[in-house]
């Protein structure tokens, strides 16, 4: 039979979670357009159909890297709340064991 203190959390698991996003976070996050992209401005030369395409495929990826940036800083906000809440369930446990 459980004890009324056990809230029945399983914090490790929240830990195991957080720790994931953390890595996730850090696998998403892309920093501007990748050089190709500027390489590529010189290879359209006086091509207006290619100057278009370029314009268009820069644009895709700068909106790509905010995206993913964004992405990256929810997932790491997101498994500081998952810590923070095993911490918070490991207490209200101890305080409660506690008698308090």
């Amino acid at each position: 039979m459980a004890s009324g203190c056990d809230l029945e959390v399983d914090t490790e698991q929240l830990r195991v979670a957080a720790n994931l996003l953390q890595r996730a976070a850090g696998a998403v996050a892309v920093d501007g357009p990748p050089a190709s992209i500027e390489v590529a401005e010189h290879a359209a030369g006086g091509s207006p159909a290619g100057r278009e395409a370029l314009r268009m495929v820069t644009a895709r990826t700068l909106q790509l890297s905010l995206a993913s940036r964004s992405l990256a800083e929810s997932a790491s906000r997101l498994a500081e709340l998952l810590r923070r809440a095993a911490e918070d369930f490991d207490a209200a446990e101890e305080l409660c064991r506690a008698g308090g």
